[in-house]
């Protein structure tokens, strides 16, 4: 991780970096997960209301029916 954070060139910077993903999952076998599941309930008149990726609740373009 060191070295790969201090190398330049793209391509062996993602090498040096999927090494080091397979020695991650070698010596720390867990489930690793990058994203959780979000469910908001909303009424059926309520129309475009996205969720956002960071927790907020943006209503900048819903409106109801």
């Amino acid at each position: 991780m060191v070295k790969a954070k201090s190398v330049t060139k793209q391509s062996e910077r993602d090498a040096l970096y999927k090494k080091a993903q397979v020695i991650f999952k070698e010596q720390a076998p867990w489930f690793t997960i990058a994203h959780a599941v979000q469910l908001k309930p909303v009424r059926k008149e309520v129309v475009d209301f996205k969720l956002s990726p960071f927790g907020r609740h943006t209503f900048y373009g819903v409106d109801i029916k």
